[in-house]
């Protein structure tokens, strides 16, 4: 997350650790709303725009990390072993 410049004029940013959608969406949303209240007036529009855009790329990529990441459990059989493990729990019931 973009917080500002430098004195040289270089975008400082932070890391914004996620690990639910959610917490993306409550991340942009309290943006939106420090860029309403710090922004120049008039460009309410173009904040909401750039920040609906921005959120659903973010959105996007968290969705294909999620998706890589429970490809690579599979191709490691951690998938499969955890299922196992659920099975034989339930069996022992």
């Amino acid at each position: 997350m973009m917080h500002g410049r430098d004195d040289d004029g270089v975008d400082q940013f932070t890391p914004i650790y996620a690990y639910c959608e959610e917490t993306i969406e409550r991340n942009y949303a309290d943006l939106r709303h420090m860029l309403f209240m710090f922004g120049r007036g008039g460009n309410e529009d173009a904040i909401r725009a750039r920040s609906a855009a921005r959120l659903a790329e973010k959105l996007a990529d968290f969705r294909k990390q999620e998706s890589d990441y429970e490809q690579a459990q599979a191709a490691a059989g951690i998938t499969a072993a955890r299922q196992a493990t659920e099975l034989i729990a339930a069996l022992r019931l």
